[in-house]
C-alpha cells in the first residue's frame, strides 16, 4: 500500500528529528535515502547489539522489513519498539505502525484496534489520522475516511488529506465535488501534478472532455507522462481516437511542444494500433538526433511487435543495446519477442539474464521493489514454461515467486497449474479454499475458478452478468468461456478485448489460456483483423 509506506517514511523522518539518534541511526537513515538497504540493515543492527532498546532502531527495522514483504520480522520490531518506547513521545506513531501492517496483512479488526488506541494516546497525532484514513477508505467507509482527513485539514494545509477527501467524494461517485477537492489541492500545492490526473479522471466521469485534456496535457510534462497517457486512452474511449488527435495537433500548433509531438503523439498511434504512423514519428526524431536513442529504439521495437515484424524488433533492441548495454530494458523488451515468437528457450534464457542482474543489484540491497520484480520474473519464467509444456519446471518458478508474495490470484494459477499435471483433488482443495474467501468471490477471477471447478452454470451466469470495464476484463471471460470449451462465446470477447485496446495483442499471444483458441482459424481472422498491415 503505496501511501501507507510514504507516511511511514516521513514519520521515520520526523522521529528522527526528535529522538537522540545513535551514529549507528544516523548512518542507517543516510544510506536509507541512498537505497542501500544492506547497508540500513546493517547499521540498525548494529545499533540494537549495542543497545537492544534503542526504541528508534527498532522502529526504523520493523519498517524496513515491512517494506521488504517480511511481515513476521516487521511485527517483532515494532512490538519491541511499543514495549520499550513506553514513555516515548512517538509511542501513538509506534502504535499507529502496527496498525499499517495489520491494514497491509488485510485484517482490519487488529488495525482498527491498534489506531483506536494510538489515537486514545495522541489525538491529534496526524500520521496516524492519515493512516487510520486510508484504512477506513479499505474498508468502504468514505464518511469516516473523511472526517480523519478533515481533522488533518483543520491543523494544517495537508497535501494528502485534501486528495484523500477528493479521492473518497470520487468513490462515491460524487465527481463534482472531488474535482472540487483536487482544485483545492492544487491551489495550496502548485507543484502537484499528479492531482492534474486525479481530476482530469473527474471531469472524465462528469463528460467534461476539454477539462479532462487540459488535466492530461498539464500533467504530461512532468514524471507522471504514463499516467497522462493512460488519461488520453480513457478520453480517446469516451469520445474518439480522431477527436483526441485532432486535440493534441492543435495544443502543439497553440503551444509547441516537442514532448506532445515525439513522445504522446506517437505512443497515442501506438496505443491505438496505428504503429506505423509512431514510427514514422520516432524515426525521424532518430535521424535529428534530439530523441532518446535508447528508449526510441525500444519504443521502435514495440511497434513492430504489435505489427508482427519480429526480426525488426529485434534489431532495435540490437540497437538499443549498442546505445546503453548496462540499461535492462532492452532484455524486457527481447522477452516479449521471444515469447510472442514462441522461441520459449530463447525467452528463458532472456528471463534469466534479467534475474541475474536484478540478484546483484536489486535484491542484495532488500530492495522491495526489486523483490516484487524477482517475482514478476519468475512469474514470467512459470508461463513460458507452461506455454513450453514443462508443467513441473512452471510449478517450481511459480513456487518461489510466492515464497516472495503470494495472494488469491497466485493461489489461482496454482490451482490451475495442478489440473493440468492431472492433480485435480489438489487443485480442487485450493479453489474451495479461495471461494470462502468474500473478496475473491466478488472479484472478477471467481468465474474462472468456478469453471475449472465445473460448476459451469455459476461461470456462465458469471461471465453474462459481469459489467466488463477495460481490456483485461473481457479477456478473462474469453478464457472462462475457454475453461468450459465454448469457445465461440469466447471469441466474441476476445474482439471486445481488441476493440478496446488493439495492443492487447501481445498479451493474447503469450497466454497459456488461449493455447486451444489458436487452434481456430476463427481466433487468427481476429488476430489478423487487428493486427497493422504490414507496409
Amino acid at each position: 500500500m503505496k501511501k501507507i509506506i510514504a507516511v511511514l517514511c516521513a514519520v521515520w523522518i520526523s522521529i528522527s528529528t526528535v529522538c537522540a539518534t545513535s551514529v549507528e541511526v544516523r548512518s542507517a537513515r543516510a544510506l536509507y535515502a541512498k537505497k542501500d538497504y544492506v547497508g540500513v540493515m546493517e547499521n540498525l543492527k548494529k545499533a540494537i547489539k549495542e543497545d537492544s532498546k534503542d526504541v528508534e532502531a527498532l522502529f526504523m527495522l520493523s519498517v524496513l522489513y515491512y517494506e521488504m514483504n517480511d511481515f513476521d520480522n516487521a511485527f517483532k520490531y515494532i512490538d519491541k519498539a511499543i514495549k520499550y518506547g513506553k514513555k516515548d513521545p512517538n509511542l501513538p506513531i509506534y502504535h499507529g505502525t502496527k496498525a499499517s501492517f495489520y491494514l497491509e496483512s488485510n485484517d482490519t479488526v487488529a488495525a482498527l484496534k491498534e489506531y483506536d488506541f494510538a489515537i486514545s494516546l495522541d489525538p491529534s497525532n496526524k500520521y496516524v489520522l492519515l493512516d487510520r484514513a486510508i484504512m477506513f477508505r479499505k474498508m468502504k467507509q468514505y464518511d469516516k475516511s473523511t472526517a480523519e482527513l478533515k481533522k488533518v485539514i483543520a491543523m494544517e494545509p495537508n497535501h494528502q488529506a485534501y486528495r484523500g477527501v477528493a479521492q473518497n467524494e470520487y468513490l462515491k461517485e460524487n465527481y463534482k465535488a472531488a474535482a472540487d477537492w483536487y482544485t483545492t489541492t492544487l491551489e495550496n500545492f502548485s507543484d502537484s501534478y499528479y492531482t492534474y490526473i486525479l481530476r482530469g479522471k473527474s471531469y472524465l466521469m462528469m463528460k467534461e472532455y476539454d477539462k479532462a485534456f487540459d488535466d492530461a496535457v498539464s500533467a504530461i510534462s512532468t514524471k507522471y507522462f504514463e499516467e497522462a497517457s493512460h488519461l488520453l486512452n480513457e478520453l480517446v474511449d469516451s469520445t474518439s481516437f480522431d477527436s483526441v488527435m485532432a486535440k493534441l495537433k492543435n495544443r502543439v500548433e497553440e503551444t509547441p511542444s516537442k514532448l506532445i509531438s515525439e513522445n504522446v503523439i506517437p505512443n497515442l498511434y501506438y496505443n491505438y494500433g496505428k504503429v506505423y504512423e509512431a514510427i514514422d514519428i520516432y524515426s525521424s526524431t532518430l535521424h535529428s538526433g534530439e530523441a532518446n536513442e535508447y528508449l526510441a529504439c525500444l519504443y521502435i521495437a514495440d511497434c513492430y511487435l504489435l505489427a508482427g515484424e519480429y526480426d525488426k524488433a529485434l534489431a532495435y533492441c540490437d540497437s538499443a543495446y549498442a546505445v546503453d548495454p548496462k540499461k535492462m530494458r532492452c532484455w524486457r523488451s527481447k522477452l516479449r519477442i521471444y515469447t510472442v515468437m514462441g522461441e520459449y528457450d530463447k525467452a528463458l534464457a532472456t528471463a534469466d539474464v534479467l534475474l541475474e542482474d536484478n540478484s546483484n543489484s536489486g535484491v542484495k540491497r532488500l530492495s522491495k521493489k526489486a523483490l516484487l520484480d524477482k517475482k514478476s520474473l519468475l512469474d514470467k519464467k512459470s508461463e513460458i514454461k507452461q506455454l513450453k509444456g514443462d508443467l513441473q519446471g512452471a510449478m517450481d518458478d511459480l513456487e518461489q515467486s510466492c515464497a516472495i508474495a503470494e495472494d488469491n490470484f497466485d493461489n489461482l494459477k496454482k490451482a490451475t497449474l495442478l489440473y493440468k499435471m492431472g492433480r485435480q483433488k489438489d487443485g480442487e482443495l485450493i479453489l474451495n479454499k479461495l471461494l470462502e474467501d468474500q473478496e475473491f468471490v466478488s472479484g472478477r477471477h471467481a468465474k474462472y475458478a468456478y469453471a475449472l471447478l465445473g460448476q459451469k452454470d455459476k461461470a456462465r451466469s458469471l461471465c453474462e452478468t459481469e459489467i466488463a470495464e477495460d481490456s483485461d476484463d473481457y479477456f478473462n471471460i474469453a478464457c472462462t468461456y475457454g475453461v468450459l470449451g465454448e469457445y465461440s462465446k469466447g471469441l466474441p470477447y476476445i474482439r471486445k478485448s481488441l476493440e478496446k485496446q488493439p495492443t492487447y495483442i501481445v498479451d493474447i499471444l503469450v497466454d497459456f489460456d488461449m493455447e486451444e483458441y489458436k487452434k481456430l482459424p476463427e481466433f487468427w481472422n481476429l488476430i489478423n483483423e487487428f493486427r497493422p498491415k504490414k507496409r
